[in-house]
Order: C-alpha cells, then structure tokens, then sequence
C-alpha cells in the first residue's frame, strides 16, 4: 500500500517538478555544460599559484595547490600539497626542497599528516619581522649575563637588567630550521646559519640600550612532540661555535665567548626544561579545546619518525581499529 502511494505521488510531482525547472532554468542542460567547460579551463591552465589562501593578517600566503594528482588506492586517499607560504600577489616564494614524498604507516592512525620542513622555514622567511628578534626577558637570565659579564654591572648599576635578542642574519645557506628523526627539531646550524645576539639594558636612567653585540654559529636541538593536545617540549641539545664581538658600548675584555654563550644557553636550557616537565596542554589557550579530544583520538605530533618531516596522526572516533600483528614495531613518540 505504502509503495503504491510513493510511486503515484511521484508520478504527479514528476510534471510539477518538471516545470518549475524549466521555468527557473530554462537552459540547464547547458548551464551546467557551461560549467564543466569552465572548470576543466581551469585545471588544465592551472599555474603554480592558482591555490593561493590568504593568512597572517593577508601579509602571507599559503600555496595549497597540489604537487600531483589525488592517488586513490585501497580506500586510501593520498594529496600533495605545495605547501609553502610566501609573499600574496603570486609573488615567487622558497623554493620547495622535498626529495622525497614520507612514507605512510600501516596499522596507525587512519588520518596521517606529513609536513616538511620546507613549510615552516618558508614561514620563518617570509614573515621573518613578526618572529625576530627573539627578546629572552628573565631575571635569572639577566643575573646570569651580568654575572657572564661583569662590565655590565659597573657601566649600568647594580639594578640593570638585561634581556638577551637573537636574530639570523640574512641569507642563510641552510634552513634554519630541521626536522631529524634523530635529534628532533633543531634551530640554527653550526656552518650556514648565522646568529646575532645583543645584550640590551635597561635601567634607572637608561631603557632598552644594546651594550654589546655579538655574532655566533649556534644550533639548538630537542624534542617537539605532542600527544593528545598535550605539549612536551625539551632543549636536549646546545651548541655555540665562532663567536665574535661586533659591538661594545661598556668595554668588556677578551674572553672565549664561546664558552660565556655556552653556559648560559646551558642554564636557560635547564630552566625551559624544568617548566615544562609536566607537558603544556593546548586547553592553556581555550579550555573549549580540550574538548577536541574526544572526537580525535591518538593526536600525536611528533619529528621521530622520517628525517625533514613532522608528523601528525589522529584517528576519529568513528574509525574502526587496525589489528597490530604480533611483533609489529610500534611507534614511541614521547622521548
């Protein structure tokens, strides 16, 4: 009885239907040719910038336009993105220096993210003034520098503080930033990337004056993973090589500054360290977030696992899990 009705009541809704279409779209066979046409023009004319989406305030731009077809094989989709930012208008960006695509990983998550190192360095690069210099502001910092330094002291005053900027000189050679399945996350390179370092003081009678300038290879590794939106950032490595004085408004004397920068960037690395023992939830920002966890499961952020890569893998809550043979290697994040 029901389906006699549904098929008589779309046996006199068909004609309806009909009119209405002609009438709104008289031509719709083709309207929608029109449109197919315009959109295979635009596939095959596609240029390197056709992706292009507006970000940080319109001041930078991310190319999203894929590297190669979509690949569907096995329900699994796989996309290449360019990926880089860059200056808007089309405006020539970093180069992308992928070698070689990152592997996927069976009986993980269902959702795998690889993001180049590229990607962040074109960043770095392209919005360089909205990341530098870096202003290191800490009062057991600064009684590290003046005890470093002790022309600090007698030129400023027994109340002078001093706060540490560290900026890369222009035209590195190497991407100051690298993705290392050994060492994790490094910043700075020992041969190509230069680093300016300025003490700035301030005082009763003096603000934000550079005392003294210097320039430096350093490089700074450590661990940058994050495991259901909880954060666990150490420095396990610091390293300084070459420094030299450029500037010296206070006359401090010769000494191997290599040794100076290399204590104190040992002493701040203790103290990033004990900060963030416990991890840094992402709920800090928005206690809203936390709620996130409850449709992604096993967010892991991580660089451990293929070298300029940074992993990211989650699994939705619909996802059906994946049996782990016996003796499957499995993958430890949190080092």
């Amino acid at each position: 009885m029901e389906n006699s009705f549904l098929n008589e009541l779309v046996k006199l809704s068909a004609p309806i239907i009909d009119d209405i279409i002609k009438s709104q779209l008289p031509d719709l066979g083709k309207y929608i040719d029109g449109v197919v046409t315009k959109l295979n023009k635009m596939a095959s004319n596609e240029g390197p910038f056709d992706f292009d989406v507006d970000v940080y305030g319109n001041s930078v731009a991310l190319n999203l336009t894929m590297t190669t077809a979509a690949e569907i094989q096995n329900n699994l989709v796989k996309i290449n993105f360019d990926g880089t930012f860059h200056a808007p208008n089309g405006t020539v960006g970093p180069k992308n220096m992928i070698k070689k695509y990152a592997p996927r990983f069976e009986h993980s998550h269902s959702e795998q993210i690889f993001i180049h190192q590229s990607m962040v360095n074109s960043l770095l690069k392209t919005a360089e003034s909205s990341f530098f210099p870096i202003n290191l502001q800490q009062k057991a910092l600064s009684d590290l520098l003046v005890i470093a330094i002790p022309e600090i002291k007698e030129h400023y005053g027994d109340k002078a503080l001093v706060s540490l900027q560290m900026n890369l000189k222009e035209g590195y050679g190497e991407p100051p930033i690298k993705f290392s399945s050994e060492k994790g996350v490094s910043f700075g390179d020992l041969d190509c990337v230069k680093t300016i370092v300025n003490l700035v003081v301030s005082n009763a009678t003096v603000k934000e004056e550079t005392a003294v300038s210097f320039t430096m290879f350093a490089q700074v590794s450590g661990n940058l993973t994050m495991k259901d939106f909880v954060v666990w950032p150490t420095v396990d490595e610091v390293l300084v090589e070459k420094t030299n004085k450029t500037l010296d408004h206070i006359g401090i004397k010769n000494q191997d500054f290599n040794k100076v920068f290399q204590s104190i960037f040992e002493a701040e690395k203790l103290m990033i360290n004990n900060q963030f023992k416990g991890g840094w939830p992402i709920s800090n920002l928005d206690p809203q977030l936390a709620m996130i966890t409850g449709l992604i499961k096993n967010q892991t952020l991580t660089p451990y696992v293929a070298d300029e890569w940074m992993y990211a893998g989650f699994s939705m809550q619909a996802d059906l899990p994946t049996m782990v043979p016996a003796g499957t290697h499995l993958l430890e994040f949190i080092q």
